[in-house]
This record gives structure tokens, C-alpha cells and sequence, in this order.
């Protein structure tokens, strides 16, 4: 019998090859199916079949029944685990040689494999050995067409992805199927055709699952459409972030992976201010108002800042640092934009308002020198875009010597004024700030 068996070929018919003993087990040899079961298939939320896919996964299965009943076979054991898929999507039905090989009994196996087994024929056979039937294949076969068309187990309810019309004509092939009197069912080959004529498309299975391959890479293309857009986004979003905190020429260079080289400057402004009589303010004040009042104040200076070609190095504390001539140079243009920019300044610290006290009027000094320095990046956790040089300590200095809603600058600063002209600037005198006489 084993012989007559391995003598069965049909594209829809899983191929015996022969027999093999592993351990005195004896254990079939044919076609490998790197699918599973038709089960595994269309119980699996990752495969997307469509109804067309479906219409065909059925008619294999039909076209193999047709070719074992032609041949005089009664397979008796049909169930979605006795069919298997191959890599071209090909079902190719199983198990059907089990009944030559040896005896099964219908009602042998799992709990699941008897919703696919005719009611008549577990019926007979409780009264006695049994001899399978063409129909009760039919049966088992209309308990499958429930599994494919549902993607449940038998007896579910038919889903509503199918349209109207064509779930009426999958029922009507299952109820005659179903039919209770064995001689009323229809032969495979019958069953194959009105399959094939109720189906959707006539598409193969190959063209549907190309349809269905392009559907899921349109969908990819979408997803990885909007993933790009979210990262060109987020790459904005960090973009402007460092040029906050660096000036933009320098963070272009550090987002392409360039090395920034410190970088001498011959003429440039500097400017610092801070609060008069900070140090009451914060003692009076609890640190969320302290936090309050310089968030308000450096969001109208950071407004003005933006008006001007300057550059906001740093602030700390209730100190606020501008320069301006780097790191685009501007000739002797920095003096008088980041005078413009104190005057500035001043103006909106006689409109600014204390939110915790808001009729104490707020004062701030403001010193500005002009000179040479060496700026550059420093660190790499937390990069920092630094000024060294006398000109930093100058400055500051005349910030710190200066007077209530003053600008002090230096004589360099005030030199360079008077070739720009436009400013209108009141000699103080000479005075010590530990650096250099000046004026």
C-alpha cells in the first residue's frame, strides 16, 4: 500500500516519498511546506488575505479531493491541519494516506480534528466499524471553507469583511455541503466550480499576494514616510536648539562632524550687565520668584538681542553677556550695534515689572569694551562657545564700575563710536578697575 501511496502525484497533494526509522519509529518522508497548515496560515493576524486569496486556498483543496476521489480514495480525515501550504502558496492536502497505512479511527486525535468529521459518520461508527464515504470528505471540506472564509475555528460566525452577495454564496456552498442525507452533497469537482465561479477576482494566488505585497509596501512607505518626517523634525528641532546655545556658523560644523579650531579676533564689543541690588532682591525673595523674575527679564532681553547683529554668549546669574564682530566679523559695525542694542536694553528694563512686586521699578548697570579675543568650543558633554582674553575682563569691569541705568564704555569702545558716529556719549573721567588706566 505504502507503494500505491508514493505513486499519488497532483500539485494539490502533499507527495510521499517513502518511509524512514529514527530510534525503530517509523516517520513518513515528503514535500516540505515551510508555511504549516492551512491553520497556521489563516488563523495569523500577520498574513493579509484578501477574499480573493481565500477563493483560492479553497479551490486547491478542492482540486486535490477531486483528484484522490477520481482515484478512488477516501481520505476521512480532512481538517485545516491536514492541509499544508508551500512557499508558492500552494495547498497541498495531507494525513490522506493515513487510513492505507494503518487503522485510525474517526474519532481518534484531538478534541478540534471532530468538527471537521460528518455527524453520520461518528454516528455509524459508534454502532460499529465504519466505511467512509465521498460525502463525508464533503462535510469535512465545507467545516474548512468555515475556517478560510471566518479565519476562526469551525462554527464561528461568518465575518463581515466578505461582501453581502458573496458571503450568501459561500453559505449556499456550505449548506450543500452540509446536507444531511450523504447522496445530496456534491461531488469536489461540483464544489470547484461554483467556487470558482462565486470568487471575486479571477486573479491567481501568486497576483493577489503581489496585490496584497504592494498594499503592505504602499503602507511601509507610508509609515517610513511619516518616521522620515518625524526625524527631519526632530533633527530641526535639535538644529535650533544648538544654535542656541552656539552660534549658528559653529553649529553647523559641529552637526556635519567638523572640528572647530579656537579662532583669533582682532576687533570686537563686548557687553555685560547685571541688577542693581540683586543680591537684596534674592534674599527677599523666595527662589521661585528669583527664577520668575529672570526668566521674565532674559525673554525681554533675549527679544531685543534678536533685533540686533549681536550674539547672547551667556548668562549667569543676574549677569547677561553680548558680543558682537564674531563669529562673523563686521569690521568696527560691533561698537555701534551693540550700543544700539544697551540703549535698547535700558528701554525695556524701564518697562520691565516685577512680577512679585510689581511697584518697585527695577535698575540694571551695563559696561561695554572693545578689543581682541580668542573665542572657541569648550567640552563636549555640555559644548560651550567661550571668550578668553583682557578684553572679557575689561568689559566686565566696566559693568561693574558703571552707575544705575548707565552704559559705561571704554575709550576703545568710544573711539570706535565717534567713526561711526550717530552716539552721544558724557566723559566720566579716569578711574582704576584693575586692568588698565582707561577712561
Amino acid at each position: 500500500m505504502l507503494f500505491t501511496c508514493i505513486q499519488v502525484h497532483h500539485t494539490n497533494i502533499l507527495r510521499v516519498y517513502g518511509v524512514t526509522f529514527i530510534d525503530s519509529i517509523a516517520f513518513l518522508v515528503s514535500d516540505h511546506c515551510p508555511k504549516g497548515t492551512l491553520s497556521d496560515v489563516v488563523q495569523n493576524e500577520k498574513y493579509r488575505i484578501d477574499d480573493n486569496i481565500k477563493f483560492s486556498l479553497a479551490m486547491d483543496i478542492a482540486s486535490g479531493m477531486t483528484y484522490l476521489h477520481s482515484q478512488g480514495f477516501i481520505h476521512s480525515h480532512l481538517t485545516s491541519n491536514s492541509c499544508y501550504i508551500d512557499h508558492r502558496w500552494n495547498v497541498k492536502v495531507a494525513d490522506w494516506e493515513h487510513d492505507k497505512l494503518k487503522e485510525v479511527s474517526a474519532q481518534s486525535g484531538s478534541l478540534s480534528r471532530l468538527f471537521f468529521v460528518d455527524p453520520e459518520l461518528l454516528g455509524r461508527e459508534k454502532k460499529g466499524p465504519h466505511s467512509a464515504v465521498k460525502a463525508n470528505d464533503v462535510f469535512s471540506f465545507a467545516m474548512i471553507l468555515v475556517e478560510i472564509f471566518t479565519r476562526e475555528d469551525p462554527y464561528s460566525e461568518l465575518s463581515g469583511s466578505m461582501e453581502p452577495c458573496q458571503i450568501i454564496e459561500v453559505i449556499s456552498i456550505i449548506e450543500k455541503a452540509w446536507s444531511p442525507k450523504e447522496e445530496q452533497r456534491p461531488g469536489f469537482s461540483s464544489l470547484r466550480k461554483s467556487l470558482r465561479d462565486a470568487k471575486p477576482s479571477k486573479k491567481s494566488i501568486m497576483d493577489s499576494m503581489m496585490d496584497v505585497l504592494e498594499m503592505y509596501v504602499g503602507c511601509l512607505e507610508e509609515k517610513v514616510a511619516e518616521r522620515t518626517a518625524d526625524l527631519a523634525m526632530a533633527n530641526t528641532s535639535l538644529r535650533n536648539l544648538l544654535h542656541q546655545i552656539l552660534p549658528p556658523t559653529v553649529a553647523e560644523k559641529l552637526s556635519k562632524g567638523e572640528s572647530v579650531e579656537p579662532e583669533c579676533f582682532s576687533s570686537v564689543s563686548i557687553f555685560f550687565s547685571d541688577i542693581v541690588g540683586f543680591t537684596h532682591l534674592s534674599a527677599s525673595s523666595t527662589p521661585l520668584e528669583v527664577v520668575t523674575l529672570l526668566n521674565d527679564l532674559y525673554t525681554a532681553f533675549d527679544a531685543v538681542v534678536d533685533r540686533h547683529q549681536v550674539y547672547k554668549v551667556e548668562t549667569i546669574g543676574d549677569s547677561y553677556m553680548v558680543i558682537s564682530g564674531l563669529p562673523q566679523r563686521n569690521g568696527i559695525k560691533h561698537a555701534g550695534a551693540l550700543c544700539t542694542m544697551a540703549l535698547d536694553l535700558l528701554e525695556a528694563v524701564r518697562r520691565f515689572r516685577i512680577r512679585h512686586r510689581p511697584d518697585e521699578p527695577l535698575q540694571m548697570r551695563a559696561g561695554i569694551h572693545s578689543g581682541s579675543v580668542v573665542a572657541g568650543v569648550v567640552g563636549l558633554k555640555m559644548p560651550r562657545y567661550c571668550l578668553f582674553g583682557d578684553t572679557v575682563n575689561t568689559a566686565s569691569r566696566m559693568e561693574s564700575t558703571s552707575e544705575p541705568m548707565r552704559i559705561q564704555v571704554s575709550e576703545t569702545t568710544y573711539a570706535l563710536l565717534a567713526k561711526i558716529g550717530g552716539f552721544s556719549v558724557t566723559e566720566r573721567g579716569s578711574m582704576d578697575i584693575k586692568v588698565s588706566p582707561t577712561r
